[in-house]
């Protein structure tokens, strides 16, 4: 049943963000910035909670989430909203590091549930809510404008650490500034999505139908699917090890985001800023390999954008 489902994909998603929890949002800004990134001013959402964002040129980004009201984040968890109750989970089973949400972009995030209830992959109820966005937001305007955020849940029950949404955004006017999307580093955008497990392939389907791709790559290491501007990979640990020289420890099963792949417009100029920060890396396979300190929450691989290579 779910072969035929997946047969009947026709769209390829678009990949939108990263979800990282953090306990401190100010230690993630000084982390990211040190490390060359322009982090966006922090916003509030009527859900308890605050964020701040890494922005880049190809229209992904890393978002770093706090709790910003104890009491008005647990109404929202007791009262059953998906989305907080995901990162109350995420937070008492991983602490606060790592990614516990990958998001896609969506144009109607009411049929994205039904396709997600369809094929037996549902995580929940939609999230509705509304926030005011500052000038931050907004090219030498000065207007608050509030905009509308409509999310549609993905899961699959054998990976509690690990949670999956679509996003629909209604509002005509917002965007984000080209300065925020600048950075000291030279990075561009967010190019692959690695997460692990024992066996990729027990979750082909899944991600067949989040991302709407039916194609992949399957290889002894794992398991590869394009999303329209990205790959997303399920590694096995050693194949963790033989691609990034990342080595890990698993021991339960289920999906878990180790690392994002990001890439530079000027791989040299980004060592250049490391060396000067004093930002230790590794270098492995053509890339360099950041790993994770307080605030920075996973592993950041950088590739030269000429060099990549997502096949």
């Amino acid at each position: 049943m779910r072969t035929d489902f997946a047969k009947k994909i026709k769209k390829t998603r678009v990949i939108d963000h990263l979800v990282l929890p953090v306990a401190d949002i100010s230690i993630a800004i000084s982390r990211y910035e040190k490390i060359g990134f322009t982090v966006s001013p922090i916003e509030k959402y009527p859900l308890g909670i605050k964020s701040c964002c890494v922005f880049f040129s190809d229209n992904t980004f890393l978002e770093f989430l706090a709790i910003d009201h104890r009491k008005t984040y647990e109404m929202h968890a007791y009262q059953g909203n998906t989305f907080i109750r995901n990162d109350q989970a995420y937070r008492f089973r991983c602490g606060e590091k790592g990614v516990s949400h990958m998001v896609i972009k969506s144009n109607d995030a009411s049929q994205d549930d039904i396709i997600y209830r369809k094929a037996g992959i549902s995580g929940g109820p939609n999230v509705h809510f509304e926030r005011v966005f500052t000038s931050s937001f907004f090219s030498q305007k000065k207007e608050l404008e509030k905009v509308e955020f409509f999310l549609s849940f993905a899961q699959d029950i054998r990976s509690p650490d690990s949670s999956f949404f679509s996003c629909e955004i209604k509002s005509e006017r917002i965007h984000n500034p080209f300065v925020l999307k600048s950075h000291k580093n030279h990075i561009l955008g967010l190019k692959e999505i690695v997460l692990s497990e024992s066996n990729p392939a027990d979750f082909q389907y899944f991600f067949q139908t989040y991302l709407g791709q039916r194609e992949m790559k399957a290889d002894s290491f794992g398991l590869s699917f394009h999303a329209d501007n990205g790959v997303v990979r399920i590694l096995t640990p050693i194949g963790l090890k033989r691609l990034y020289g990342l080595e890990i420890t698993r021991r339960s099963r289920g999906l878990r985001f180790e690392l994002a792949v990001l890439i530079s417009e000027k791989l040299e100029k980004t060592k250049e800023w490391f060396n000067k920060e004093k930002i230790h890396y590794d270098e492995y396979n053509n890339h360099l390999c950041i790993n994770a300190l307080p605030g920075q929450g996973f592993p950041l691989i950088i590739k030269k954008v000429n060099n990549y290579d997502s096949k």
